[in-house]
């Protein structure tokens, strides 16, 4: 019985010490996507990849008429050529074609190995500001407003504006 009271007793105060810790975290939050999307350098670098899409896809439709050009040149001159000598130029063709067709995949990784190249720095450059803020206004954690179940409105730990401040947008 009286090991009861003294594990009740020790549960109640460990359950204070629980609450008054968790009451002294100070948790403030961030629009890591909308601060991710403003901010001038993403923009920049989304433009490049624009642009470079579209150099890789102008190169696959120069590709795509250079190849067309290629059979219809064959079809028209070939009357008079072997059997031999046909057979060796379609297979070109065949391997000309063989690499035409994987432009579209080739390009597709291309885009992704520079988006990779590009992104990553801004993302790690906005993270390490919100490190600097947390830190520097004693934040213990700071959670993206995407991941927000629930929100009070009167809380004024939204730190959005001075990650802007800081990125200077």
């Amino acid at each position: 019985m009286f090991s009861i009271i003294k594990r009740s007793f020790l549960l109640l105060v460990l359950s204070f010490f629980v609450i008054n810790v968790h009451a002294q975290q100070k948790i403030g939050y961030v629009n890591f996507q909308d601060i991710f999307e403003k901010y001038p350098t993403t923009q920049v670098a989304k433009d490049s990849l624009a642009n470079y899409e579209k150099r890789l896809g102008k190169q696959y439709q120069f590709k795509v008429k250079a190849l067309e050009n290629r059979i219809e040149f064959y079809n028209n001159t070939t009357l008079c050529a072997t059997a031999s000598e046909k057979e060796t130029i379609e297979e070109k063709l065949r391997q000309k074609k063989a690499a035409v067709n994987k432009m579209p995949t080739e390009n597709k990784e291309k885009i992704l190995h520079k988006e990779k190249t590009l992104l990553p720095p801004i993302r790690k450059k906005i993270r390490d500001i919100i490190g600097q803020i947390a830190v520097e206004y004693g934040y213990q954690n700071i959670i993206d407003t995407l991941d927000f179940i629930y929100r009070n409105e009167e809380n004024d730990n939204d730190i959005t504006q001075k990650v802007r401040a800081k990125l200077g947008t």
